[in-house]
């Protein structure tokens, strides 16, 4: 089967990170993956280093910087619907999937024209602006969301219940994680350091697990960057805590290359179904997370971590405390933690649920 992926956003980001992943999972399963975005950037340099067909559509986002205002980036341009067509036509593709809002308000119109089936996956937990808009022009295509609670959302916005599917993310297995054992913990976050992820309520915890363990106080290890950072940073700072939290910028695949750390934090405000808590479980790495999203179907009980409301830096640091607790004691099992990655989070069962997908829409 011939897969043509497509994206309108060049920077990194979860959703290209996605794409990649399965691209290269429905590659080894056999299929022929394609991606498609409209400019360059991580996703092209990122499929380029891994071999998968790659090529630059400009009319998959054809409103340039506009993109931040929906009311003109969700309706399809005529011009660009049919030039796509003709594109996919021509690709011989069977299957169109768009994965951000902008590129599938062209691509799947044009999928529709070229008599392409068309899916589209909702990396989001909002309703979905595009819904309405299709609807009204009888554009067809089915409709994945990573999450339970994005499903509830896709269907109290009028989503057709025959049309929607769940597909949770996933991920490949990660060596193992290696532990500090009785020394200082080390805590990890990965994550854009912007207001949703929650990063300042990551830090005010630390302030609280400072005052609690002095020198003893686990460590922070913060991946990323974003329009928060010199904020974050002076916060941190201020507070006295530089010698416990520790700011490392941007790495790519920070987990799965084997960053050093003993439980991941994840304190965010808003998350559909996180890559990084996948990536952590696959390497047995226990997770705090906010109870957001898809991330409590993807942490169920504590034999997995812990889950805390948002915004609530004193449980987030209970939770912690509490699952270090359990690392002391024997009670985390890397084995059962990796375990529920592989029996319901891993690329395979990703790949086997997006083929049923294609097949209804293909039918």
């Amino acid at each position: 089967m011939r897969i043509l992926h497509n994206a309108d956003l060049a920077g990194l980001g979860g959703i290209q990170r996605h794409v990649v992943t399965l691209a290269l999972a429905q590659r080894e399963y056999g299929h022929q993956p394609i991606v498609a975005t409209a400019a360059e950037g991580y996703l092209t340099k990122s499929c380029e280093r891994h071999g998968i067909p790659v090529i630059i559509e400009p009319h998959l986002y054809p409103h340039g910087e506009e993109w931040k205002f929906p009311k003109e980036w969700i309706f399809p341009v005529a011009e660009s619907v049919g030039l796509l067509a003709r594109r996919f036509e021509e690709l011989d593709v069977d299957v169109v999937h768009s994965h951000t809002v902008s590129a599938a308000a062209q691509a799947i119109p044009a999928g529709n024209a070229a008599g392409k089936a068309c899916v589209f996956t909702h990396h989001a937990i909002a309703p979905l602006l595009l819904l309405p808009v299709h609807q009204a022009l009888g554009v067809r295509s089915e409709i994945v969301s990573v999450s339970r609670a994005g499903l509830d959302s896709l269907r109290r916005n009028g989503a057709s219940a025959d049309r929607l599917h769940y597909v949770p993310n996933g991920t490949p297995a990660a060596p193992r994680g290696s532990r500090a054992g009785a020394g200082r913990r080390r805590l990890m976050l990965v994550a854009r350091l912007s207001w949703e992820k929650g990063i300042d309520t990551a830090i005010l915890a630390m302030a609280e697990l400072h005052a609690r363990h002095g020198t003893s106080c686990p460590e922070l290890n913060v991946y990323g960057d974003g329009s928060l950072a010199e904020y974050l940073k002076t916060v941190t700072h201020a507070l006295g805590l530089g010698e416990v939290v520790h700011f490392h910028g941007t790495r790519v695949d920070v987990i799965q290359d084997g960053a050093e750390g003993d439980v991941l934090v994840v304190p965010s405000r808003s998350e559909a179904c996180p890559l990084v808590v996948l990536e952590a479980m696959s390497r047995g790495i226990p997770v705090v997370a906010t109870a957001v999203g898809g991330v409590p179907d993807m942490i169920p009980d504590a034999r997995y971590g812990r889950l805390v409301p948002a915004d609530s830096a004193i449980a987030l640091a209970d939770a912690v405390d509490a699952v270090i607790a359990d690392l002391a004691e024997g009670k985390v099992d890397p084995e059962a933690v990796a375990a529920h990655h592989s029996a319901f989070f891993s690329e395979a069962k990703m790949v086997e649920r997006l083929n049923k997908v294609y097949a209804d829409a293909s039918g």
